[in-house]
């Protein structure tokens, strides 16, 4: 069954917020690239986004609202235009090792013995600069939050 079956067979799909609805969409997709790239004559690009890994921004308007979400280190900016000029408005934060919140997530995620290890110059485990992607397996420690 694909995503979009998915949600419509969901009766719970009309109940959620729509934060929770792109939560889980997140997820789904994270556990969707992991499974394709497993698929006998999977597609060789398939198989890199899942060992590689992928970032992302995304928004949904619903009415008058905008959410926006992002994983990895790619963000959401709005450009406003004031009247006499046109302002950018960051609309997310970026998952790296420059976001102190982004940080102490990650060390509160694993054991304390292991806090000197799993960043390194800024990057898990000293190799990955986004501290969230799609996919990426090698790192994946399906430990997902809002």
């Amino acid at each position: 069954m694909s995503f979009g079956e998915k949600l419509i067979s969901d009766l719970e799909t009309q109940r959620r917020s729509p934060t929770e609805s792109i939560f889980l969409a997140a997820v789904q997709l994270d556990k969707d690239l992991l499974s394709d790239a497993l698929e006998p004559d999977c597609d060789p690009w398939m198989i890199r986004a899942a060992v590689s890994g992928a970032v992302s921004c995304f928004t949904y308007i619903q009415q008058q609202h905008l959410y926006v979400g992002n994983i990895g280190d790619a963000a959401g900016l709005l450009i406003q235009n004031t009247g006499s000029k046109w302002l950018p408005k960051k609309m997310s934060s970026v998952h790296s090792g420059q976001n102190q919140r982004e940080v102490q997530r990650v060390l509160s995620n694993h054991p304390k013995n292991e806090s000197r290890s799993v960043l390194r110059n800024q990057r898990l485990l000293g190799y990955l600069s986004p501290l969230r992607a799609f996919g990426d397996c090698r790192l994946t420690a399906f430990v997902f939050s809002f």
